[in-house]
């Protein structure tokens, strides 16, 4: 980051603002020729307006630039710079609060009478603690504040089942991704289609569709793939198509609604944690390990858990769908946190058998 301000971020800021410097001065010599006489035609007039309107952005841009790129940034805000990686001509300056919860607290939740806040997911292992503190909230107990987790209308002791399956690496081992594809190419045989295959990474996701795709079609299964069309598209196109599978990655972990038939199977390939060195995580887990606190128990951990139930979520939709959710991270049964990520789902029966027995099973409960 240092090499970057320094060869990047400090030239521009100045080349903005001597540019600044110069419309100012241009803005000023036309004002005044502008306005010597209120009775003749003003030819600069319009101009004039134009200039200073492209000077008072202009001005804004360097004051968002230097307040973003400053090497004495308001430590409640986290700045980064974002260069697109095709384009590389386009640059984002990205501030964003380090805690936004203080902002509400300060200026939101002070302003109103009553608040009412509604979610299906944000509850970890069936506690708020997590939501409370992350916007705020913990900073009203002294006024009355309720929470409630109510009971799903869905019956999934007997409209879903969950399999993980014991015999795949761990998913830091160099032959995860491989192992999984295989075992996803299973999974939808015996379900023919009817997926979401969710991932946590375009790199996976892509080598999984690239092993699979041909031996799918052949099977008379309709893979897609996200980043093919558009997402409105994919969807139309998964629910029409009910011998369709859906390879995706971050956004249809969430708000995405398919009910019915075509889809009857989630694939999770692996536990949906946070890329640890996205600047505002990064921050974030940092500030949490300085005040004492466990940024994976805190942060890191809760976050993924969420984005987990998320997942889990696009299977049921209603009272008569039926279907299954296949887990491929082994972490889920072999490490100590995997029992939070299962408490904050819904009771439902488990299937830890092999690879082999699971398809079975799978197929047998599908049909």
């Amino acid at each position: 980051m240092r090499e970057i301000h320094i060869t990047l971020v400090l030239p521009t800021a100045e080349e903005i603002h001597q540019l600044v410097l110069q419309l100012n001065q241009l803005y000023s010599r036309l004002k005044k020729i502008d306005g010597s006489d209120d009775d003749c035609e003003k030819p600069f007039a319009i101009e004039t307006g134009q200039l200073g309107a492209y000077r008072d952005r202009l001005i804004r841009l360097a004051n968002n630039f230097t307040e973003s790129t400053s090497s004495n940034v308001d430590p409640s805000v986290v700045p980064w710079i974002e260069i697109d990686a095709e384009r590389s001509h386009i640059v984002r300056l990205i501030r964003c609060p380090l805690h936004v919860g203080d902002a509400l607290a300060e200026w939101v939740y002070p302003n109103l009478k009553s608040i009412l806040m509604t979610s299906a997911t944000l509850s970890v292992a069936g506690s708020f603690d997590f939501l409370f503190e992350r916007i705020g909230l913990e900073k009203l107990r002294e006024r009355k504040l309720l929470s409630i987790a109510l009971d799903s209308p869905f019956d999934f002791q007997e409209q879903a089942m969950l399999y993980m399956p014991p015999d795949l690496p761990p998913p830091d081992s160099a032959d995860f991704v491989q192992e999984c594809a295989e075992t996803i190419g299973e999974i939808l045989t015996a379900t023919t289609g009817r997926a979401f295959v969710l991932f946590t990474s375009f790199y996976a996701l892509n080598v999984t569709f690239n092993k699979l795709e041909d031996d799918l079609r052949a099977q008379g299964i309709t893979p897609l793939k996200q980043g093919h069309t558009a997402r409105s598209v994919l969807l139309e196109r998964f629910r029409a198509d009910t011998s369709s599978v859906l390879f995706a990655t971050d956004s249809f972990w969430e708000g995405v609604d398919v009910a019915g038939e075509s889809l009857q199977c989630v694939i999770l390939a692996k536990l949906p944690f946070r890329v640890p060195t996205e600047p505002i995580f990064q921050a974030r887990a940092e500030r949490i390990d300085a005040e004492g606190g466990s940024a994976f128990l805190d942060y890191t951990m809760p976050l993924a858990v969420i984005k987990f139930r998320q997942g889990f979520g696009r299977l049921i939709r209603r009272k008569t769908d039926r279907g299954v959710v296949v887990v491929l991270d082994s972490r889920i049964t072999q490490k100590s946190y995997g029992k939070t990520f299962l408490r904050s789902l819904p009771a439902l029966k488990h299937d830890d058998n092999d690879r082999e027995s699971m398809c079975e099973s799978i197929r047998t409960f599908i049909n």
